[in-house]
């Protein structure tokens, strides 16, 4: 491309085109400035991360939901200390649930400082009513009534990533 450049300064000087009208009218062009102020692999990595986070807490939640199925094959009744007599899965996903709050956080605030994004929103209002949700099953014993609703939001959070990675991406 130097050579082309440089062939056609010279074709332009035998011709008696003066230079400066070459230099008004011809100008390099520059990429364009991003308007993020992070950079875009380093926000794409922490959504990549937040979903294989959120994968392994889906994978937590059913083991979770599977320890409980066969604990109340011999109970008629949640008894209040029903947590107590899981195993650590059940404490890895609330773990977990905390990491992903942080790392939900941590988007949403990046994002935030670069004019927003609307998938980073929903990403931490779904996180924190996930949560919520998640606190309400495990105080009040595991009502039947709430657990479709934290499947729900789990779909919908796993949903809501996906197209925040591609939003990232462009």
């Amino acid at each position: 491309k130097n050579n082309a450049s440089k062939k056609y300064l010279v074709l332009c000087f035998k011709m008696g085109i003066p230079i400066s009208t070459l230099m008004n009218t011809k100008r390099p062009t520059r990429a364009p400035k991003s308007r993020f102020k992070y950079s875009v692999g380093s926000i794409t990595s922490v959504v990549y991360a937040f979903l294989i986070l959120l994968l392994i807490q889906v994978v937590m939640g059913t083991q979770v939901r599977q320890e409980v199925d066969i604990w109340m094959k011999g109970f008629k009744n949640i008894p209040d200390e029903w947590s107590t007599l899981l195993s650590v899965v059940f404490d890895f996903h609330r773990v977990m649930a905390i990491a992903l709050f942080f790392m939900a956080l941590f988007l949403f605030n990046k994002m935030a400082q670069n004019g927003g994004n609307p998938h980073s929103r929903n990403l931490i209002v779904l996180v924190v009513f996930e949560g919520l949700v998640g606190m309400f099953l495990s105080g009040l014993s595991l009502p039947n009534f709430i657990q479709p609703v934290h499947l729900v939001l789990s779909a919908l959070l796993f949903g809501t990533s996906m197209r925040l990675l591609v939003s990232v991406k462009k």
